[in-house]
């Protein structure tokens, strides 16, 4: 059963399995709506906020410059978009982090394919991202604002 599924991966073109990846992964962002750990708000989610509209509370770490800006950059330019877009409502505020990071999960599931390929061969790359989309923990985790998602996807591109 688990070497029908590879067969079948393996035979999807790399768009189309993007493409799969996407809608699993942004099904998966919209339906964690649990509260995990302060950071994924805290240190991505309200800085970013403030940097895009102006108000929001800085935790100590940024009130003393100690966190990088990278991260929540990239929250705050979806911000942006969606201001200048004229669609910045609460509920394009709160989902649309969650559609990205959804996304960069699953440029993640499509990175662990790329190394475990690179490394070990498409067939054992195939299993890799059968074990990286189908665990449990990145399931809750991968989908959630925190820079540790974003380190990963970093990590297994480069």
């Amino acid at each position: 059963m688990a070497t029908d599924a590879v067969d079948r991966l393996l035979a999807t073109p790399r768009w189309g399995l993007f493409c799969s990846l996407a809608l699993f992964r942004v099904c998966d962002a919209l339906a964690v709506s649990t509260y995990f750990n302060p950071d994924e708000y805290w240190q991505s989610l309200e800085v970013a906020h403030r940097l895009s509209f102006g108000y929001g509370v800085l935790t100590w770490e940024w009130e003393r410059e100690l966190r990088g800006w990278l991260h929540p950059i990239l929250f705050a330019a979806l911000y942006r978009a969606l201001a200048a877009l004229g669609v910045d409502s609460l509920a394009a505020v709160v989902y649309a982090p969650r559609v990205l990071q959804g996304l960069c999960a699953a440029a993640t599931d499509l990175a662990t394919f790329d190394i475990a390929e690179r490394w070990f061969g498409r067939r054992a790359a195939a299993f890799a991202l059968l074990c990286s989309a189908l665990s449990w923990f990145a399931f809750f985790c991968y989908v959630r604002p925190f820079s540790n998602c974003a380190e990963t996807l970093l990590t297994g591109k480069f």
